[in-house]
């Protein structure tokens, strides 16, 4: 939107109202978009309790796993495994001892000229040797996680679950 310019041989006192008038505009539209990101948390909320509760109860109930609706779209309910690292000294540390380290992965983040190229370890090597600040952070990439974790749900029966922020529940999706 444009800018609206203030012709400078306008008085003050109407340069001071058209001003006003903007701020008021503006505090109008503010308000609005915090009534509609209101109206959509609350949208949000309730289309959570019908696919997460309502509707997987519904369908458990009637031990239905898929039905179509008028619109010719289809829900299914299903198992859904979400997990997150909340504990990561915990959780590699049993991925090691499992022999499922091959999902950790090694970031290094640097601050050094692009000419430098050198391998990971060589590159630590150096930074250690030449006493530059580096940050090294091991994790699991959030999507290798997820389906890790729905896989090792079913084959570990030790699996940390708070280290691994492990959340399950049934849920509507339409397909």
């Amino acid at each position: 939107m444009e800018q609206p310019d203030l012709p400078m041989e306008m008085p003050e006192n109407d340069r001071l109202y058209i001003i006003k008038q903007h701020g008021e505009s503006l505090a109008q539209k503010k308000k609005a978009v915090e009534e509609l990101e209101a109206q959509i948390s609350e949208i949000k909320q309730e289309s959570k309790e019908i696919s997460e509760r309502t509707l997987p109860a519904l369908m458990d109930e009637l031990q239905i796993s898929s039905i179509q609706l008028q619109d010719g779209s289809l829900i299914e309910v299903g198992d859904v495994v979400a997990a997150k690292i909340k504990d990561a000294e915990t959780a590699l540390q049993w991925l090691r001892e499992t022999g499922n380290d091959s999902i950790i992965k090694n970031q290094f983040i640097v601050s050094l000229p692009t000419e430098n190229t050198e391998a990971a370890d060589s590159l630590k090597e150096y930074l250690m040797d030449n006493e530059l600040p580096f940050e090294h952070k091991q994790g699991v990439h959030p999507q290798t996680l997820r389906a890790f974790v729905r896989e090792a749900l079913s084959e570990y029966t030790d699996i940390p679950r708070d280290a691994f922020g492990v959340f399950e529940t049934r849920k509507v999706l339409f397909k």
